[in-house]
């Protein structure tokens, strides 16, 4: 096997050096997410079509109390007031199904007596096929 010729060793270097460069503004950019995510005063969070939480930005543990273990750790239905879990069942059926749903409101069960109303868009953004439905419930 021969050694690479000066020219395709340049090549391959300057296509290192630009895939380097990508990598580092891809961490920059997300980093940028990550502190703009933390400063929102409203709730937003990445979910699974398994119930439970992926991500969650500070607000969810400034607002209701939580830690983001316990979060990340438990379905997101035991988050949600027991007066709105059904609906909150249906429009999740929904949204494994492929439907949209907007401005869907509930109350989140804060750490504190009470609860905290949460509404907002909710939709998926997934290109992988949901899984079955039935298999999650609060």
């Amino acid at each position: 096997m021969s050694a690479p010729s000066g020219e395709a060793l340049a090549r391959l270097r300057h296509r290192v050096a630009k895939l380097e460069n990508q990598l580092v503004c891809r961490q920059q950019a997300e980093a940028d997410q990550r502190q703009i995510n933390g400063l929102l005063p409203v709730l937003v969070a990445t979910a699974g079509f398994d119930g439970y939480y992926r991500k969650i930005n500070a607000a969810f543990e400034r607002i209701l109390g939580w830690s983001e273990q316990e979060l990340l750790s438990r379905s997101f239905f035991e988050f949600i007031h027991p007066a709105d879990r059904a609906e909150a069942v249906a429009v999740f059926d929904g949204l494994r199904s492929g439907e949209p749903t907007f401005n869907f409101l509930n109350r989140k069960a804060g750490r504190q007596a009470g609860e905290r109303p949460h509404g907002g868009t909710t939709r998926t953004t997934s290109a992988r096929p949901p899984v079955p439905s039935g298999n999650v419930r609060p």
